[in-house]
């Protein structure tokens, strides 16, 4: 079913093209071409442009610039750290808030990227309202719903990351059909999510009902939730949580380990992930840019090797995330990190850890990846000091880690096949015990404790919010998607000392800057900027 999807969205974007989110700047008053009626006027077209809407959650790079979500969430946050100074310099600038400028070229990618979604959206649900040619019974009511729903998820991303934004609902047709580019309110942002899911949660099919990766009722019941989380609205959490623990189409899995594996993708506690197929392409994937199908994620993560499968180890653990866990009980640890000592053979068959970055038995040269294999289960011992000297701990991120014999069969090893979890069953059970213990009802209790117990720690007889911000953390650590967004949400950020010593500033840097270049074509007095920048 994965790779049917995948394809069918790979085919669409050869035979369709989408307008209105390929241009250099989202609000750009120069020629655009304009829609054509007759690119929509059959069914299958119209499935084209929903799934190259689709597409665009495969973007971890656009025009050769990163945008991984793991960057924003995580490095700018207190999980993750980016390397060292000389190495990567969008992952460097996560790493400092002083560093965040409105001329970053990550943020002006990362809005473009997520305004390209509204656009194709925004195209699907015009055409599909407008078409009288529908063949299959009920399908306009289910491409309308998906688009609602995708276009809420992209808008969702806009404000968080952003706060207000301009709001845009209906298609560029043309160049006199720009929009002026004046920001809503965040609150008029989130009423349109709010909106866009209600429209749709009663035309999406269930997920046991549609093709795996498509849009679902439980996901925007989902969706629908964590708005309302984001907007203190407690009650409509439990309502919407609740929903979806009550449908019987998810639960964990028993083996949370499972969530990250080639052949669970997709599985019963999957609600939203992105769905990548190798075989597609043999460019690397800073040049396949938005065309890429395979995930970087693997080659970003892996700790740093040079060879026939060279990685960087740009995301790496901290310490203090790292220390989290109970590392002899939460299974959740040697499923989320490999750490000094942890034994990975069960994952990359001929080797074990006791590792930092790859270095010869001596510490004198760097080991290639075939070395690696040579050495059939050797634990090496490769030393760090020499490249994060200020860091107390060797930590790699593991649930992006595919095994080597299936890397070694890619087309390109920076087209990893192995989805990317968006959003996990897991996340409802830790939102509906958030909203109790705001009180707005509910067994909180029960939905914790079903996430702690899964982990291999005991049950809770009473939790505070603290409880629930420590487990949030562990179970969704190094996943790209909540972190930065959950300590400011919370109020913490100012008292968060790993973002104290990477200068956070309140009331400037709970927001990304808008990118200076859309301001420059519309004018400071119409896109005003966020404070501080």
């Amino acid at each position: 079913m994965k790779q049917r999807f995948i394809k069918t969205i790979g085919a669409a974007l050869l035979g369709l093209s989408i307008v209105g989110c390929d241009t250099d700047e989202l609000l750009d008053k120069s020629p655009v071409t304009e829609l054509s009626g007759d690119s929509y006027n059959t069914e299958p077209n119209l499935m084209a442009a929903l799934y190259a809407s689709y597409d665009v959650l495969q973007w971890q790079v656009m025009d050769g610039v990163h945008v991984f979500p793991l960057m924003w969430q995580g490095i700018r946050a207190d999980d993750l750290h980016s390397q060292f100074a000389n190495f990567w310099t969008p992952g460097t600038i996560m790493d400092d808030f002083s560093l965040m400028q409105s001329n970053n070229v990550s943020v002006q990618k990362l809005w473009q990227k997520w305004y390209g979604g509204v656009s194709r959206a925004n195209i699907v649900i015009a055409k599909a309202q407008e078409f009288d040619g529908w063949e299959t019974e009920g399908l306009q009511a289910q491409v309308i719903a998906e688009a609602k729903t995708l276009r809420a998820f992209f808008y969702f991303e806009l404000v968080r990351m952003w706060g207000g934004v301009p709001l845009i609902t209906e298609p560029i047709a043309s160049p006199s059909e720009i929009p002026s580019g004046e920001r809503a309110t965040a609150a008029q942002i989130y009423a349109q999510i709010d909106a866009d899911l209600m429209d749709a949660v009663d035309d999406l099919p269930t997920k046991s009902g549609t093709v795996e990766g498509r849009v679902t009722k439980g996901l925007a019941q989902t969706l629908l939730a964590k708005s309302k989380l984001y907007q203190e609205d407690y009650a409509s959490v439990i309502a919407y949580t609740e929903a979806v623990i009550n449908s019987g189409e998810y639960a964990l899995e028993e083996d949370f380990g499972r969530n990250f594996k080639l052949d669970n993708e997709n599985g019963k506690e999957s609600i939203l992930e992105i769905q990548y197929e190798d075989g597609f392409s043999a460019d690397f994937f800073e040049v396949a840019s938005q065309s890429q199908q395979g995930s970087g994620m693997w080659q970003m993560c892996y700790p740093w090797i040079f060879g026939r499968w060279t990685s960087w180890s740009n995301m790496l653990p901290l310490g203090e995330l790292v220390d989290q866990y109970d590392k002899v009980n939460d299974v959740r640890y040697e499923d989320t990190f490999i750490s000094v000592g942890m034994d990975i053979r069960g994952d990359l068959p001929n080797l074990a850890a006791n590792w930092c970055p790859p270095r010869d038995y001596n510490g004198d040269e760097t080991i290639s990846a075939d070395e690696i294999l040579a050495t059939d289960g050797v634990v090496l011992d490769w030393n760090v000091s020499w490249l994060r000297p200020n860091l107390e701990d060797c930590n790699y991120t593991r649930k992006y880690i595919i095994d080597w014999d299936v890397l070694d069969g890619l087309l390109q090893p920076s087209q990893s096949p192995l989805n990317e979890k968006i959003i996990r069953y897991s996340e409802v059970l830790l939102m509906h015990a958030e909203a109790s213990a705001m009180g707005g009802g509910g067994n909180g209790l029960a939905s914790l404790n079903a996430v702690r117990e899964r982990a291999g720690l005991t049950a809770l007889g009473s939790y505070t919010m603290d409880d629930v911000k420590s487990e949030r953390r562990k179970e969704l650590a190094t996943e790209g998607w909540n972190r930065f967004s959950d300590v400011v949400r919370w109020g913490d950020a100012t008292s968060n000392a790993t973002f104290q010593r990477k200068n956070f500033q309140s009331g400037r840097d709970e927001l990304l800057p808008i990118p200076q270049s859309e301001i420059d074509v519309v004018g400071a007095d119409i896109l005003q900027q966020n404070p501080g920048y």
